[in-house]
């Protein structure tokens, strides 16, 4: 029914059914695009661990349904420490503009014909909207003395639980190990970040088998009674999935490591990221480029830009005030060689990754440089006041595949 909701008399019974008034109009709203999906929409069933189907209904594209909105607003304000990406301060924001609609410049409009009667030429777009003014400010942190980025070049390349079983075990164990020597160096007081409940359990179980002095605390369903446990109980190790990759903060000497198990890439099998990958080929070739080439330009336009987002808000926990230390360690060895199948084949090398990701800032910690020897290893100069001088001795029995200068 699209009636006019009754007008209620008592302010105080209005205000306590109006959100069960307004989740219902939400949820009659999301049943009607299910019975006849627009272009821009995408419906798709998802099975919860405990078995229970749940139908989605979900936009493609956020930006052509807010764009014009927030760009007609008088004053407008988007400001986060992740959005903006890459190196080139042109086009830092291209992707959160992307995203929001608000790279939309406006329809050609014709001009008056120059004779009488022949038909009007359109002139170049113009812009509807006020400019967009853009600002990228600097850290008020110094990484160089507050942290250091561990990242081993031993760690395997990450297998699946849907991969082989030899393979997936040896992967697991490798991550296992070095989680454990993490952990022992920092006495705990450390978060374990991952992409996967799956990975999650299996490295917990494992590392409950070292008999670790540290008390490992793993996400449930309730992510706050385990953050509250973690924070009450001394050095503490608290293993963790999305709820911990953002929005949590932890000042001083209680958080002074994290792991950081996979590149959060998105799932290639999440059916909204399908749905935009298949609209961005499709848009490319109407434009006039190659079907193969439009395919992996998704990697660039898409993925990275999820990724590098996701990464920065996990490493962001580290480090919260001035007087923070600590160390971030990432066990993804495709952040020296990419997969051999994307990166490389992108133009991506091992330094490029390194030094796009850090000296860029999208990874925030203490970097000086990047360089090749004649054997192809690589060594990173690194600081070494970013933790005590205790810890950094034990940290350097972990470095095994890089060399510390500095």
């Amino acid at each position: 029914d699209d009636a006019a909701p009754p007008v209620l008399a008592d302010p105080e019974t209005f205000y306590k059914y109006e959100p069960i008034r307004k989740a219902l109009e939400r949820s009659i709203a999301a049943l009607k695009e299910m019975k006849a999906p627009s272009d821009n929409t995408v419906v798709y069933v998802n099975t919860t661990e405990r078995g229970v189907k749940i139908v989605n209904v979900a936009p493609i594209n956020m930006g052509s349904l807010i764009g014009g909105k927030l760009r007609s607003l008088n004053s407008l304000i988007v400001t986060s420490a992740t959005i903006a990406i890459g190196s080139n301060p042109e086009h830092a924001f291209d992707d959160i503009k992307r995203q929001l609609g608000l790279d939309y410049i406006g329809p050609a409009l014709p001009t008056a014909p120059a004779v009488p009667g022949a038909p009007a030429v359109p002139q170049a777009p113009v812009t509807l909207y006020k400019p967009i003014r853009e600002l990228i400010l600097g850290t008020p942190f110094d990484f160089n003395t507050q942290a250091l980025l561990y990242v081993p070049k031993h760690t395997l390349m990450p297998v699946s639980q849907t991969g082989l079983e030899a393979e997936r075990n040896t992967y697991v164990d490798s991550i296992v190990r070095e989680c454990k020597n993490l952990i022992k160096a920092s006495n705990g007081n450390a978060f374990v970040l991952f992409t996967s409940s799956e990975d999650l359990k299996v490295v917990h179980a494992k590392l409950l088998e070292e008999g670790l002095d540290q008390e490992l605390i793993t996400q449930s369903d309730d992510a706050e009674s385990a953050f509250k446990l973690f924070m009450k109980t001394p050095q503490s190790v608290l293993l963790g999935l999305k709820s911990f990759w953002e929005g949590v903060d932890v000042v001083g000497d209680k958080l002074r490591l994290v792991i950081i198990v996979k590149l959060p890439f998105p799932m290639v099998s999440d059916p909204v990221l399908k749905a935009r990958e298949r609209v961005l080929i499709t848009q490319l070739v109407a434009r006039g480029m190659s079907e193969s080439t439009a395919k992996g330009s998704v990697f660039s336009t898409i993925q990275i830009p999820m990724m590098v987002t996701d990464l920065r808000q996990g490493a962001g926990r580290l480090i919260r005030s001035r007087t923070d230390k600590g160390v971030l360690a990432i066990l993804d060895p495709r952040v020296w060689t990419g997969s051999g199948k994307t990166y490389d084949s992108h133009g991506w090398t091992a330094q490029d990754n390194l030094e796009t990701a850090i000296r860029a800032g999208l990874i925030p910690c203490g970097y000086i440089s990047v360089t090749a020897s004649q054997t192809g290893s690589y060594h990173i100069a690194m600081g070494k006041s970013a933790v005590t001088q205790e810890i950094w001795n034990k940290l350097a029995l972990v470095f095994v595949d890089v060399e510390l200068q500095g």
